[in-house]
């Protein structure tokens, strides 16, 4: 059985092919469904990679978000304190380089 495809980009009849003869063009739907999957899941892989969090900080987030509000609040008292830490910390080593400096 003879497959006829037309490309839709210079309209050209094709027979028994993936792409067009004369264009180029990717004609096969087939095909492009797989592709366009290939490079979907791709994606989606690599955003789950971009969001992976690894030991503490995953750890962190649970208790952060707990349901429970009384942990919840608890590790957020201490996560405040130790970012008011890192903040004053911050700032004493820029202080310091600058006058050193």
């Amino acid at each position: 059985m003879d497959n006829h495809i037309i490309c839709q980009k210079c309209k050209t009849d094709n027979l028994n092919v993936d792409y067009c003869v004369k264009c180029g063009e990717l004609i096969n739907i087939v095909l492009k469904r797989q592709l366009e999957q290939k490079a979907y899941l791709q994606k989606a892989e690599e955003k789950r990679e971009a969001q992976k969090e690894y030991g503490i900080e995953r750890q962190l987030n649970v208790f952060l978000n707990h349901p429970n509000i009384l942990i919840r609040s608890f590790f957020k008292f201490f996560y405040s304190i130790g970012m008011a830490i890192y903040l004053i910390a911050t700032l004493l080593a820029f202080v310091v380089v600058s006058l050193l400096g």
